[in-house]
């Protein structure tokens, strides 16, 4: 089967890639893979990718900031969604949303992230149109097996940055 959709999985977690790169895979998605953000703004520069899965924090403390900021500022990928990982919400005394000038992404997942709920958001952003995995896991277009899609401890996910 050939895939529809590519997704370019960013993360210096070597580990944390291979497990989602397998993931995202078995379920009808292409993967390409970045280590950095240098990496993957080669990657994107090279072949535009359908969406993106970020970390938030690589080589340094602002690598995902500031890719995220550059990919949105660019004209030729500010319309790629962006999906930002992270664990900082862990380590620090606030928590981080996602708004259009210093955090510009689409939706920010805690780590660890379970599989169906990375599924469904990547899926809602392709718009509903990367299904594959929703389908056969028995959810709906756009809502994985189980339900709506749901953030860590069954709290709202961070939705479209607004």
């Amino acid at each position: 089967m050939s895939a529809s959709w590519t997704v370019l999985l960013v993360d210096d977690d070597a580990d944390f890639v291979e497990m989602n790169r397998i993931l995202l895979e078995q379920n009808g998605y292409g993967v390409r893979v970045a280590y950095s953000g240098r990496q993957c703004l080669a990657e994107v520069a090279a072949r535009r990718p359908d969406v993106i899965i970020l970390d938030m924090v690589m080589e340094n403390r602002e690598d995902g900031f500031d890719v995220s900021r550059e990919l949105r500022n660019s004209e030729h990928t500010k319309g790629i969604p962006l999906i930002m990982i992270t664990s900082v919400n862990d380590r620090i005394p606030f928590h981080l949303e996602p708004d259009r000038t210093w955090l510009p992404v689409d939706a920010l997942l805690e780590k660890p992230v379970e599989p169906q709920l990375l599924l469904g958001i990547v899926d809602k952003a392709l718009g509903g149109r990367g299904g594959q995995a929703v389908a056969r896991a028995g959810g709906t277009a756009g809502e994985p097996a189980g339900g709506p899609v749901s953030g860590p401890a069954g709290g709202p996910a961070a939705g479209p940055a607004g």
